[in-house]
């Protein structure tokens, strides 16, 4: 760094807004995810997803993952989602442990809104950012997550390419 021999890259952010009885509880910004998930001893919980006020889909499983193309390597990742290339602007929608025999991680552009909506259980719900801030959700909360106006700028050394980050982080070098 000192002999500035890197590059600044800036890099897509989510925004999510909770909302209970009509009323916006939260507003946090994240650069990874975005997770909607089980409480530590819940089962099964139910989400409507709506895409830009659409109805898009019911997922019912240990719940749903909304990252950043940074968050790709992430949470999202481990759940089955795609690694997606920083230099694609998208919002990625991985279900974690869906309970259906056909259930994949949906793209969907950077322009749209996800709207969730909690469905009525007796079961924890929690709603974390990051993996850092969060709360539990109650039923017929909704979060609303979309692309924040606000970007992180990361120093990227000079030389190092997303993709050989990738190969070695994930073992696959000579795998032939």
């Amino acid at each position: 760094l000192v002999t500035g021999d890197y590059e600044i890259e800036e890099r897509m952010m989510l925004e999510s807004q909770v909302v209970h009885e009509g009323r916006i509880i939260d507003t946090s910004r994240a650069l990874n995810d975005v997770v909607v998930g089980k409480g530590p001893l819940s089962r099964i919980i139910t989400l409507d997803t709506f895409i830009d006020e659409h109805y898009f889909a019911t997922f019912s499983g240990d719940g749903l993952i909304i990252s950043t193309p940074t968050g790709s390597t992430a949470y999202s990742l481990s759940a089955g989602g795609p690694i997606v290339s920083p230099a694609v602007e998208m919002i990625l929608l991985t279900p974690i442990c869906p309970h259906t025999f056909y259930s994949r991680p949906v793209v969907i552009a950077p322009t749209q809104r996800i709207r969730i909506i909690i469905r009525p259980r007796f079961d924890v719900v929690s709603f974390t950012v990051d993996g850092q801030h969060g709360f539990s959700l109650q039923a017929n909360d909704e979060i609303i997550v979309s692309r924040s106006t606000c970007r992180t700028r990361l120093i990227k050394v000079s030389g190092r390419h997303f993709f050989d980050v990738i190969r070695e982080k994930m073992g696959l070098t000579n795998l032939l």
